[in-house]
């Protein structure tokens, strides 16, 4: 935590973690925000909504000094000052709700910093965190004058969109913090990568051109996160989707309409069906991720409505390159779907 401050100086700073142990406040962090809760405040588990939060430090203290002392009894459990119901631990679980006076600072600091220049300092993420890493790297990808930074020894993962503006440390955290105050260390680390080179407005054009093959009617609207582009595409049953890869990991979230098909190859061989809609006894799901350099199409099921919305949430600073698999190739791949491929594919 001194190394931290360390690292942080004078410099406005923001920590948004999932660890529920506290230890930033108690470090006397302030700017929090902890996404999961922490042990150390109770909720009323009658009316988390209605009452307020309450601060256990000091009734968790002494309620381990009477355990120590073998004087511990069910009257000691902490109950809400409003109701007189149990308090719960705020963490996740039937009554969990998260401190909005901390939501409220990272809404502020979105508002005031999102497009100024930004170091996201990551520390210890596993490399398919989705609730911590996945907006942190969104975040940078829609602010070019953004930098990321990334520490974890043995597993890193910096996608392509930020990969030029990102430096990951295979290190302990410790070293890592020691070699960027000291600017000396041996630690291995990796980045930033070449910029990707960037379409002329020509090129763009065209790309606009084959992306109508692609997706018949869509229309892109600014993400509600930031960094983040949804793009709805509608889909009827006489114009499906065509195959293509995913460059960037997104999410396809059903909206309205008929079911939709989700044809989905990854680059291991293995084929899959995923149902989009909203009748679960049909096994149909709302929504789910797709992990990049995986192909994929879409299809409506025909029924009453005849189309299908689905929102496709991209980075929006991705290049919007339409990858498209040879045919030949991805039949090899995929020998049992051959019609498949064969009415999905792209010829050209």
């Amino acid at each position: 935590m001194d190394k931290l401050r360390q690292v942080i100086g004078n410099k406005p700073y923001f920590i948004w973690t999932s660890n529920i142990d506290h230890h930033f406040a108690l470090a006397e962090f302030d700017h929090l925000l902890e996404v999961e809760g922490n042990w150390q405040t109770g909720i009323c588990s009658k009316h988390p909504k209605e009452h307020p939060l309450v601060d256990l430090k000091s009734t968790l203290h002494e309620i381990y000094k009477k355990d120590q002392t073998g004087t511990l009894t069910e009257d000691d459990l902490p109950t809400c000052a409003t109701c007189g119901e149990k308090l719960s631990l705020n963490i996740p679980g039937p009554v969990f709700s998260m401190d909005q006076t901390q939501v409220n600072g990272f809404e502020n600091l979105l508002n005031n910093y999102q497009d100024k220049k930004i170091l996201v300092l990551e520390l210890g993420i596993g490399p398919q965190n989705r609730m911590i890493k996945a907006p942190s790297m969104q975040l940078v990808a829609g602010n070019k004058s953004s930098r990321y930074i990334t520490i974890n020894k043995g597993q890193l993962n910096i996608p392509s969109v930020i990969a030029d503006r990102s430096i990951s440390f295979s290190s302990t955290i410790i070293e890592a913090f020691n070699a960027l105050i000291s600017g000396k260390g041996e630690v291995e680390t990796q980045g930033p990568a070449k910029p990707a080179p960037q379409l002329s407005p020509e090129d763009q054009q065209r790309q606009e051109k084959i992306f109508k093959n692609f997706y018949p009617s869509y229309s892109v609207n600014k993400g509600y996160r930031p960094g983040e582009l949804v793009m709805y595409t509608t889909i009827d049953h006489e114009h499906p989707s065509h195959l293509h890869m995913v460059k960037y990991g997104k999410s396809l979230m059903y909206s309205y309409g008929d079911p939709v098909n989700v044809h989905y190859f990854t680059q291991d061989g293995h084929y899959h069906l995923v149902k989009l809609g909203l009748n679960k006894d049909n096994d149909e799901v709302h929504g789910f991720y797709v992990e990049p350099n995986t192909f994929i199409a879409m299809e409506s099921v025909k029924r009453a409505t005849g189309f299908s919305q689905i929102s496709v949430t991209l980075p929006s600073s991705s290049s919007n390159e339409i990858l498209i698999p040879k045919k030949e190739q991805l039949k090899k791949m995929f020998p049992q779907q051959q019609a498949l491929i064969e009415r999905l594919l792209a010829d050209n």
